[in-house]
């Protein structure tokens, strides 16, 4: 990123729901608490933000703010009450931002985050121009990193790709995104309607592995009036979260490696 610029972080760290599986099978008092080699997963990822030098506030998105009392390093830090979806949670924090873009927004069950794979999207979407930027991983990258990996993969003629959990908001007019993200959110259990929110030709192309990551990211732009790019790290496991017990597993052993 350029010199002098500063942005801030939000972390999503909400749970789903009072019955979070992932909370329950670890017994933890929420599932962003869930400790991995001892440490939680959200302090971890707190950790990996607070030395990325552009970054100058970090914010958390949670559904209740009882259970960070007792966790060290986290007493600073602002929270947001989280909303029903994670669009709405993002929305409902950036209006109770001084100057909220440009924005970072990853997620808490993100503990294999490095500085550098921060570093690296950020400087990478500001490059970009883009109102808003994903982070993706190429699938070949993501299953170099363990055999046993498994992700949900974007399929393109020129690649498979699955998401990062990292999104870069540069400016106002990134909410357009993320209005359409809640409405795609509110249709995820009915595919027709899903699928009229696009346009069939570029829908079709999709399925037939017609379509580019270029050219998606394009008709993308056009859909929502807005400069949609993305940054293809070169790290797999910035594709890996923890949303399964098999993840919790992968991950453990992973970091056990890299210390």
């Amino acid at each position: 990123m350029s010199s002098g610029t500063k942005l801030t972080a939000l972390i999503m760290a909400a749970a789903r729901g009072p019955d979070d599986p992932m909370a329950l099978a670890f017994k933890a008092e929420h599932k962003c608490l869930i400790k991995i080699n001892a440490i939680p997963m959200l302090v971890r990822v707190v950790q990996t933000l607070k030395v990325v030098s552009e970054i100058s506030s970090i914010g958390i998105s949670i559904d209740t703010n009882d259970v960070l009392k007792k966790i060290p390093g986290l007493d600073h830090l602002e929270l947001f009450q989280s909303a029903d979806s994670a669009p709405k949670s993002v929305a409902a924090a950036i209006k109770q931002m001084n100057q909220p873009f440009p924005l970072l927004v990853t997620t808490a069950d993100h503990p294999l985050l490095t500085p550098q794979m921060v570093e690296h999207f950020l400087r990478h979407a500001q490059a970009t121009g883009g109102d808003i930027v994903v982070g993706l991983a190429g699938r070949a990258d993501v299953e170099n990193v363990d055999r046993t990996v498994k992700r949900t993969y974007f399929k393109f003629r020129d690649g498979e790709f699955s998401g990062c959990n990292l999104f870069y908001l540069n400016s106002e007019k990134a909410m357009n995104a993320v209005r359409f993200w809640h409405k795609v959110d509110k249709q995820r259990k009915r595919p027709l309607a899903l699928a009229r929110m696009f346009s069939v030709v570029v829908l079709v192309k999709y399925l037939f592995g017609r379509l580019t990551l270029k050219d998606g990211l394009e008709n993308m732009s056009k859909l929502l009036d807005v400069q949609a790019d993305a940054v293809i790290l070169p790290w797999g496991a910035a594709a890996i979260d923890v949303d399964k017990p098999e993840d919790y597993k992968l991950v453990t052993r992973l970091l056990k490696k890299r210390r």
